[in-house]
């Protein structure tokens, strides 16, 4: 089975080894990708049942049985509140590719005098044994491009 992936919000896409987050970058969870984030709205990257996890993370399940994480990160740390605002995500929403799901206020790091914040967001495939992930370029992209596909074994 191939599923489209979309862009989830505009940024640049590299790598998810490039990620902030150690949990990320070093391949425990998974492979994806990460999106250093220049846009302010999150879009849902593919057709799926979302699930809001907490304050700034979601859970996917694609019909073939996918798992997924999509994490906003910005360095949770050092911000009282995160600065994403979800839009209708309860337990297992079913919702299609192109469909926002939040909007994040992204920290202006010379306003408020933060260190080490980074505007990331992460996409990583939780059972990869079972999908492989084919980009079409990893570059700058905007919110609802099409990045490439999902196979599944």
């Amino acid at each position: 089975m191939q599923l489209s992936l979309s862009m989830p919000i505009t940024g640049k896409i590299e790598s998810l080894a490039n990620s902030q987050v150690d949990l990320f970058n070093s391949g425990v969870l998974g492979d994806g990708l990460v999106v250093f984030a220049t846009g302010t709205e999150l879009q849902a990257p593919f057709d799926g049942y979302y699930t809001q996890i907490n304050d700034h993370n979601l859970h996917i399940e694609t019909a073939d049985g996918g798992q997924w994480l999509l994490h906003i990160g910005v360095g949770l740390e050092q911000l009282p509140i995160m600065p994403v605002e979800f839009f209708g995500i309860y337990n297992a929403t079913k919702l299609e590719a192109g469909v926002t799901l939040a909007s994040v206020a992204w920290p202006d790091t010379k306003m408020e005098q933060l260190t080490d914040l980074f505007c990331e967001v992460a996409l990583v495939n939780t059972n990869q044994a079972r999908l492989q992930l084919q980009f079409i370029s990893l570059a700058d992209h905007e919110v609802g491009d099409l990045l490439g596909n999902i196979l599944t074994f």
